[in-house]
């Protein structure tokens, strides 16, 4: 039998109460009494929905399990923060927690905390169950729990990650006691006040911990990840566990200065080679190394390509090391800036394993005369590394103002459906963020509008999800544009009538948040 008592009452209510008389489940204390006094009082219809009404305030009030006959918890420390009595907005973060798109979700939490308020206490239930769902969306719901919601939190094991959210003691002892997760967001939150504390502690983690563990830890070292890290980060790249190897290498290789990329650094230098051309001066050659050092291992340099790559086994070594070295190295070395290396790059026989070595050193060290060089040569084609990723290294105003035109070239160039790169370009923008420029915000919303109005779109249904989700970043100032021109008669704009009607939900939910004052 299903331990929530809300399924036993579904199964019920599917059979039917008048052909088989319903199994009311059994509760301890007021909760029992009160089942036990309204099953009595009527026939079995009517207690079905007595006792169903029971159980859903039940439920409003965080309650998703029968009584348990543990000790009584604490009382809830005193609330912090300020009540949201709006019933406007409160209806619309109902809404919003009920069916909305996360970074919607993400919004709300952040306008409320900005202006001092906390979720009403009915929404916790429905706000926490979206926290341990979305991972990312924790950072925005954590101030608005209040002391409420964190002590709901620590009643369920499912919503344990937000346990103690407003307690230093609690947030101790989730290091010691807590859950894989509750620990990451011990390190995240202490990272930008005390990182020595954090890296201490990730050290002292490490040789008790599992192998998933000891990955996850090690990867809370990124924020704000500095040589001093070093220490602890480069034992992990003897671990036994080829996922922490990776993490410890991929750490690495984002510091430039570490002795890690400075090895990398060392091995390139050996296959450079400067010879003095008539007429052309001096001229650098790139002969990679002809077989594979046994200390690579220790840099986990791999000897064999993987089977059915079609890369020979000199490139695959340029490759790797190319990938872990430091960008800023190849620019003193050689006295060329980023675009002058890969057209130098593009005049030699390694350039494949120079480019695919370059766009992952570039995905690990982000910096933004390499993106803004490898948005301009199109470096990215053939690599692993999203364009739009390449964004995320740039100023913002720099980064807004190639959305549009990095959008537009990128469904020329692969003869594509619009919902893919749109997708992408989205995930640039984090969660609860909007696009600062009212002008590029409406150049986005122009370029899919006129995909979907000439008829582009219409059979591409993947395109509705990205399309609220644009909605969701669009400043405030263009919401009633985002709503208005749809011609919803033409036979092209028809599929996307349901995604037109959820936009002008989340427009109308977005306008009440942003009228919201202190």
């Amino acid at each position: 039998m299903s331990t929530n008592p809300l399924h036993l009452l579904s199964s019920a209510a599917l059979i039917g109460t008048d052909r088989r008389a319903p199994e009311w489940p059994a509760f301890e204390g007021e909760l029992g009494a009160l089942v036990q006094q309204v099953s009595a009082e009527a026939a079995n219809g009517q207690t079905f929905l007595r006792v169903a009404g029971v159980l859903g305030a039940c439920h409003l009030a965080g309650r998703n399990q029968p009584v348990s006959s543990r000790e009584a918890p604490a009382m809830c420390p005193e609330e912090s923060l300020r009540a949201m009595h709006d019933a406007p907005v409160v209806q619309a973060i109902t809404g919003i927690l009920t069916d909305g798109p996360m970074r919607l979700q993400a919004e709300a939490f952040q306008v409320l905390a900005k202006h001092g308020y906390g979720l009403p206490h009915r929404l916790l239930p429905k706000a926490l169950d979206a926290g341990r769902r979305s991972i990312v969306l924790r950072e925005s719901l954590l101030p608005v729990l209040g002391q409420r919601g964190a002590w709901l939190a620590a009643q369920q094991a499912d919503w344990g990650y937000a346990a103690g959210a407003n307690s230093d003691n609690l947030a101790e002892e989730s290091w010691e006691h807590g859950s894989l997760d509750q620990r990451k967001l011990f390190l995240r939150r202490l990272r930008p006040v005390d990182a020595a504390r954090v890296r201490t502690l990730v050290q002292l983690a490490l040789p008790v911990e599992g192998a998933r563990e000891r990955a996850a830890l090690l990867e809370e070292l990124r924020p704000g990840l500095s040589l001093e890290d070093e220490v602890v980060i480069e034992p992990a790249l003897k671990d036994k566990s080829k996922e922490v190897r990776e993490t410890a290498s991929r750490l690495l290789g984002a510091m430039p200065q570490s002795r890690f990329t400075l090895r990398m650094a060392a091995r390139l230098d050996a296959c450079l080679k400067s010879e003095k051309k008539f007429l052309r001066g001096e001229v650098i050659t790139l002969d990679p190394p002809t077989s594979h050092d046994l200390e690579w291992k220790n840099d986990l340099i791999s000897e064999t390509p993987p089977q059915g790559s079609g890369v020979g086994q000199r490139a695959w070594w340029l490759m790797q090391i190319t990938s872990r070295a430091p960008l800023g190295w190849w620019v003193e070395r050689l006295g060329k800036d980023p675009a002058e290396l890969i057209a130098w790059a593009k005049g030699t026989e390694w350039k494949d394993a120079l480019i695919r070595g370059w766009a992952e050193a570039q995905s690990l060290q982000m910096l933004p005369e390499w993106s803004q060089a490898m948005l301009e040569a199109e470096l990215y084609e053939g690599t692993a590394l999203n364009p739009f990723d390449l964004l995320l290294s740039l100023p913002v105003a720099e980064r807004e103002r190639l959305y549009v035109p990095l959008l537009t070239s990128h469904l020329k160039a692969q003869h594509s459906v619009m919902s893919g790169p749109l997708e992408k370009l989205l995930q640039t923008i984090p969660p609860g963020g909007t696009i600062a420029s009212t002008e590029v915000g409406r150049g986005l919303l122009r370029a899919v509008r006129e995909r979907i109005h000439g008829g582009a779109a219409q059979y591409e249904w993947q395109l509705r999800v990205p399309l609220v989700e644009l909605v969701c970043v669009l400043p405030p100032a263009l919401l009633d544009e985002a709503v208005a021109d749809w011609d919803l008669q033409r036979p092209e704009v028809m599929p996307f009538a349901e995604a037109v009607a959820r936009l002008s939900v989340v427009a109308d939910q977005r306008k009440l948040l942003h009228a919201l004052r202190p």
